[in-house]
């Protein structure tokens, strides 16, 4: 299966980029569809303007598309690059001032960021050895917004746009 480098077409060049990494423990925790750890991609920039953009990909409608996709770079960061360089159109000012924020955030949930469930939703052990699935979009999407507001300048911005498509 193709790792979210290759789906979003991985270069070394363009400018640094901060993977931030959020917790996976207690109620509101941030969770890919294993269990893996949910993170998001910067480019820290001008905090007056922000450009987000949700990565696309599908959803999984029971429980076995969802184990089969836990095991992708669309259900698990366990593939995901802490260095990587993502190009347009992950990252992209999109008519904002050259200097805007930019933000990116992998989809891995199996539910265009809107999935809740408290605890682990067990399976029956699969060939890939799964026990349980997560289902932690929405907390994805709301544990991303605070960490901008709280680190980066969101609750202070001017100017957000909201990009994605598909499942984005």
């Amino acid at each position: 299966a193709p790792s979210l480098l290759a789906l979003l077409g991985h270069t070394t060049a363009g400018p640094p980029q901060k993977m931030v990494v959020l917790p996976v423990e207690g109620e509101h925790a941030a969770s890919c569809l294993d269990g893996s750890p949910y993170a998001f991609y910067v480019i820290p920039g001008n905090p007056k303007f922000f450009s987000i953009g949700l990565h696309g990909g599908g959803w999984c409608y029971d429980e076995a598309d969802c184990a089969a996709r836990a095991q992708t770079a669309l259900g698990s960061s366990k593939q995901w690059n802490l260095t990587s360089c993502f190009h347009p159109p992950a990252f992209s000012c999109s008519g904002l001032p050259a200097d805007c924020t930019q933000v990116f955030l992998p989809y891995c949930d199996g539910s265009s960021f809107t999935s809740f469930r408290a605890k682990p939703w067990p399976i029956k052990p699969n060939p890939q050895n799964m026990t349980h699935l997560s289902f932690r979009g929405v907390n994805n999407l709301d544990r991303t917004l605070d960490r901008l507001v709280a680190d980066f300048g969101l609750g202070e911005a001017t100017d957000v746009i909201l990009r994605g498509g598909s499942a984005g």
